[in-house]
């Protein structure tokens, strides 16, 4: 599994302005930071729409725990998947027994 990395809004930022501000474009912005393209999309999206006045900050907040609990859920999802397929597989065994 990977592990993520929890980056600052304040380095979120700097990283959106390489790219809105300093002419970079998202993979020279990405490779320069060491982070991947589709971070920084995700960044420049939830920047471009809060620019655009479509988020609240109410609806902001909602989107990033939404956000969080996606997350928690899909590698949750992950960990039961690996198990049904190791109880799966140990279930063959002892009955070959």
């Amino acid at each position: 599994m990977s592990h993520s990395v929890k980056y600052t809004d304040e380095f979120k930022t700097e990283a959106v302005k390489l790219v809105t501000q300093h002419g970079y474009t998202v993979i020279k912005a990405s490779q320069h930071l060491g982070i991947g393209k589709s971070t920084l999309g995700t960044w420049l999206k939830r920047h471009r729409s809060i620019k655009e006045g479509t988020l609240n900050e109410t609806d902001q907040d909602k989107l990033r725990r939404l956000e969080k609990e996606n997350k928690e859920l899909k590698m949750e999802r992950d960990i039961l998947k690996e198990a049904a397929v190791y109880f799966a597989v140990e279930s063959k065994k002892s009955t070959r027994s």
